[in-house]
């Protein structure tokens, strides 16, 4: 009964052990989780969409400024773009 015993206590010990290093991998996990979220909020929403938005919509006041209409499928297939990302934002948003 006591081998039973020493066999438990060493087995609950290496639980134990592989536990503490399960828990530290996941916290490690969501820190990157964490930091990802956050990049993925500047290149949707924040400041790096900001800034790829302002030259863009300059771009687009000019043309209109100076009469320039045509096919410009890039210009608006960006606009479109960043319009689509702005509606899923918003949604999030709405989710929360």
């Amino acid at each position: 009964m006591e081998q039973n015993a020493n066999e438990v206590l060493l087995l609950l010990k290496n639980f134990g052990t592989a536990w503490k290093s399960y828990t530290k991998y996941l916290k490690e996990i969501q820190r990157h989780f964490d930091q990802m979220q956050k990049k993925l909020k500047a290149v949707t929403t924040g400041r790096v969409a900001s800034n790829l938005r302002k030259p863009l919509d300059r771009v687009e006041e000019l043309t209109k400024e100076r009469g320039i209409a045509g096919s410009d499928e890039d210009l608006k297939a960006i606009t479109a773009a960043f319009e689509a990302v702005d509606d899923e934002s918003d949604e999030d948003s709405d989710d929360e």
